[in-house]
């Protein structure tokens, strides 16, 4: 197995037209924070949120939480879909997605 792939960490997350709005390692998730995001991307589909899992090696799981840190939730999503190994979201999220990040997305943005 090669170094990148050992050092490779499991990410939970929740995302929408304004970017990554948590994202926890998934050894640290319980079920309640399952629970929470999946109720939130239920109920916020207008913004196309969504439930993702993503895998990560360090250095960029790293620069992902320091955007999100820093208020570049925007930059944080297009750095997770740029250094991800692997992302997994349902089929019926997939579209949506695809899509986001896109402010414009959000009817009740302006």
């Amino acid at each position: 197995m090669t170094e990148a792939k050992e050092l490779t960490t499991e990410f939970i997350g929740l995302a929408d037209a304004h970017g990554i709005e948590s994202f926890v390692k998934k050894d640290e998730a319980d079920s309640g924070f399952l629970t929470t995001v999946g109720l939130r991307a239920a109920t916020n589909r207008q913004r196309h949120a969504v439930v993702f899992r993503a895998f990560l090696y360090g250095p960029d799981a790293e620069m992902v939480n320091h955007l999100i840190k820093d208020g570049e939730f925007v930059s944080a999503l297009n750095a997770l879909k740029l250094y991800a190994d692997e992302i997994f979201v349902e089929n019926h999220w997939l579209k949506s997605f695809e899509l986001i990040p896109n402010p414009d997305l959000d009817p009740w943005h302006g």
